[in-house]
């Protein structure tokens, strides 16, 4: 009976265990994308900080799109530029 318990026991504390790494890898993912995102946004709006008599917003708006004017009427591609676009898009300033 003791081995019983015992074995009762330690199958609790292992999903206790397994079910908490679950959730703290679930939290890092979260806190990893909340950053990524949040660097793309302050990118974005560092590169477009030279707009004037525009909000925050306003700028980051009118850079992307100038940028990806500019993307589409250039044959030169540029991997920089391909990624502030890609960071315009997931923000969706596009």
């Amino acid at each position: 009976m003791k081995a019983l318990v015992a074995a009762a026991c330690i199958a609790v504390l292992a999903f206790v265990g397994y079910y908490f790494w679950g959730e703290y890898e679930r939290a890092r993912v979260a806190a990893a994308y909340a950053e990524s995102v949040e660097n793309s946004r302050k990118e974005i709006f560092s590169l477009a900080a030279k707009s004037v008599g525009l909000n925050d917003e306003q700028r980051a708006r009118s850079y992307c799109d100038v940028l990806n004017r500019i993307n589409q009427n250039n044959s030169d591609k540029s991997s920089e530029r391909d990624r502030v676009l890609s960071n315009c898009r997931s923000l969706g300033f596009l």
